[in-house]
């Protein structure tokens, strides 16, 4: 009975503590080098280019604003397109689409280590 009080209370502060990590995350806005499309820009187009779309370096009327989280490890989170009111409704839905199919990116860099960066990328119809 003691061990089982003692591996859960080991795990009540484990979870507690990673929490706690999660919490105080920093999420930066300024980096050495930001997070890249895995093998680089002309990939980033051609995988756009399979669902009908294309980047655009510039904000555009006619293009979605899609800003999201590459973490640390270049996974994908909070996810949302900015102008989502104001686009095309089948470009929206085409830009939802390939965003749930991004996959890894590579980290931002900052003092030589992967850490958190928010991204926007702005993607129109071909």
């Amino acid at each position: 009975m003691r061990t089982i009080l003692t591996i859960f209370s080991l795990l009540i502060l484990l979870t507690s503590q990673a929490q706690s990590d999660t919490a105080h995350k920093v999420i930066y806005t300024h980096v050495q080098i930001e997070p890249q499309f895995p093998a680089g820009p002309s990939v980033w187009e051609y995988f756009l280019k399979k669902y009908n779309l294309k980047p655009v370096a510039n904000p555009a009327e006619d293009a979605a604003a899609v800003s999201f989280l590459v973490d640390e490890n270049g996974y994908v989170s909070e996810v949302k397109i900015e102008n989502a009111q104001l686009i095309d409704k089948t470009l929206l839905k085409k830009t939802e689409k390939v965003v749930q199919k991004f996959p890894r990116w590579v980290p931002a860099v900052q003092d030589g280590k992967h850490v958190s960066f928010r991204v926007t990328k702005y993607i129109t119809s071909l």
